[in-house]
Parts: C-alpha cells; sequence; structure tokens
C-alpha cells in the first residue's frame, strides 16, 4: 500500500488522479496478457505444424486420409509442400526424374503445367527436352468452362501469354493437341497413382473425355515426397495417374526402373 500511495501522490503530481493511473495500469496488463497470448499461439502453431509434417507428412510414416476430409488433407499437403519446393537439391533431383520419364517414354508431344504456388517448375525441364528435337511438342491447359475439360494448347518457352481463369497463364497460339504424355501437378498422392489436386475437377473431366474421345495419353504426376499420403479417398469419377513422381521415388514403385 505504501508504494500505491507514494504512486498515486507522484503521479498526482503531474495532474492525473489515481482512477487514471488505475487505468493506465489496467490497460497495460491487459495488453501485455494479449501479447502472452499471441506468442503462446504462435509457438504452439509452429509445434503444431512441426509434429504434423515429422509424424503424419513425413515420407516413412504413411497418413491416413480417410481420417480427414479431402479439404483438411488438402490444407496440410499445401503448407508442407511450399517448404519442400524451398529444397534446391530437391528440386534438382526431380528435374532429372522428369527428364527419365521423358527418355522412358520418348513422346512425340507432351502436355504440361504453368507452376502455383509450391508446385514443382516444370518449365525449364520441358524446355531443355523441346531442344533436343525440333519435332517435339508442348502444350499447355486451358480454361474454356467451368465444366468443361482442360484443353491443351502448343506452347514454346518464347511465345507471348495471356492471364485465363484462375489468373493462370495460358498460351496464345490457339492449336488446341493431344499429348501423347501429360504432366500432372500434384497437391498430393498415393502409392497407387490416385491424385489429390484442387477440387475443381479440371483433370478429372479432361482424362475422362481423352477416353472417351479413344486416345489416352500417359498421365505422369509430379509431386514431392512430403505429399504422399496413405490412400487417397476415392470417388467413381477418379482414374489413377500412370505414374507419380518425386524427388525421391517414383510411384509405382519400381516402375520404369526410376
Amino acid at each position: 500500500m505504501k508504494v500505491w500511495s507514494s504512486l498515486v501522490s507522484w503521479e498526482s503530481g503531474i495532474g492525473l488522479t489515481a482512477e487514471a493511473v488505475l487505468h493506465a495500469t489496467s490497460a497495460a496488463a491487459a495488453s501485455a496478457r494479449l501479447a502472452a497470448r499471441y506468442t503462446r499461439k504462435r509457438r504452439l502453431d509452429i509445434v503444431i505444424s512441426r509434429a504434423f509434417l515429422e509424424r503424419e507428412l513425413n515420407s516413412s510414416i504413411a497418413c491416413n486420409p480417410t481420417a480427414k476430409s479431402k479439404k483438411e488433407l488438402r490444407a496440410a499437403l499445401l503448407e508442407a509442400r511450399l517448404h519442400a519446393a524451398l529444397d534446391a537439391a530437391g528440386n534438382d533431383a526431380l528435374r532429372r526424374r522428369v527428364l527419365d520419364v521423358l527418355t522412358v517414354y520418348s513422346p512425340a508431344s507432351v502436355g504440361l503445367y504453368w507452376p502455383l504456388s509450391g508446385e514443382f517448375d516444370i518449365r525449364a525441364v520441358i524446355a531443355t527436352w523441346l531442344a533436343g528435337d525440333v519435332a517435339r511438342r508442348a502444350s499447355l491447359p486451358v480454361i474454356t468452362g467451368r465444366d468443361r475439360p482442360l484443353e491443351f494448347h502448343v506452347w514454346t518457352p518464347d511465345m507471348p501469354m495471356q492471364v485465363g481463369a484462375h489468373r493462370i497463364h495460358e498460351p496464345t497460339s490457339g492449336e488446341v493437341i493431344t499429348p501423347d504424355l501429360l504432366f500432372v501437378p500434384c497437391v498430393g498422392f498415393d502409392v497407387d497413382g490416385y491424385r489429390l489436386g484442387y477440387g475443381g475437377g479440371y483433370y478429372d473431366r479432361t482424362l475422362a473425355g481423352f477416353r472417351a474421345a479413344g486416345k489416352v495419353p500417359v498421365t505422369v504426376g509430379v509431386a514431392y515426397e512430403v505429399c504422399r499420403a496413405g490412400t487417397i479417398q476415392r470417388e467413381a469419377h477418379d482414374i489413377p495417374l500412370d505414374v507419380v513422381v518425386t524427388e525421391g521415388s517414383c510411384y509405382p514403385e519400381g516402375k520404369l526402373g526410376l
């Protein structure tokens, strides 16, 4: 009480009342509690994130997505993929595997994708592949409607691009082809080749359309090892990919001898 009285007397001497001092002290205490709460929450978020990546998304421990909805699994895998995409050594290894796939299948034409956040950037690999033979052709997907399959338009590395649906870059050639081999970006995948995408269904409709037309390209998923799940929830329209390559392996394991 002596200390408090002295503080009040001192503050009163500069024109503040005991009530004002009490208010200021309470506000400071509240601010300190809020800061401490935020710090604890941030630390908890980091711990949870690390635990999730190490336990559930570790490449040696398959996680079972049936315990989660696709939406929950997608969110977790997208975060994990962002971290994996920063690993230069992993990206170099994935480039080599993509080139290996091109060597094994030896397609005349390929479909690739314009990379979104966290996706492996495959464009430089395809540019190198194109430079090896003038007869080779590459194409990028074009969205022509929300419920329609993708079209693949011819692309070259120096071609001017335009911004299409979902702010994704699209080629300006206007020439539609059906590629012999199609590289498909994955948010997640399982060892049987089933893919988890963004939920728009574009590739599902596209692959079904290829099948109906009687020309089905070889489908190659491109992903990081951290995005491998135990078993992706499957629906009637889901079509497995022929192969999935990561920086660490090839699935189904042993396929292509990679």
